[in-house]
């Protein structure tokens, strides 16, 4: 099975989940992996880049999108009845 998604709300967010939100009126995704907390404040956060990867608060990676997750080797039909 490939890859589908979904759109979920904050509560259903798991450690380790591969979540993006789209950019500027669909035109690309913005991907990120869920570390376990999220902050209700952006502004100047603290943010930290080992190899081309950058920490950042949940709010500004979601920039008032919505917030999805990829399902990966989900049956389609278990899926389909979840969403």
């Amino acid at each position: 099975m490939g890859v589908l998604s979904s759109r979920i709300q904050r509560k259903q967010l798991r450690i380790g989940d591969h979540i993006y939100t789209w950019r500027r009126a669909y035109i690309y995704a913005h991907h990120g992996i869920y570390a376990g907390y999220h902050y209700p404040v952006c502004g100047d956060q603290p943010r930290l880049r080992l190899s081309g990867v950058i920490t950042s608060w949940l709010d500004c990676f979601l920039s008032c999108g919505d917030l999805y997750r990829f399902e990966y080797g989900v049956n389609i039909a278990e899926f389909l009845a979840e969403t």
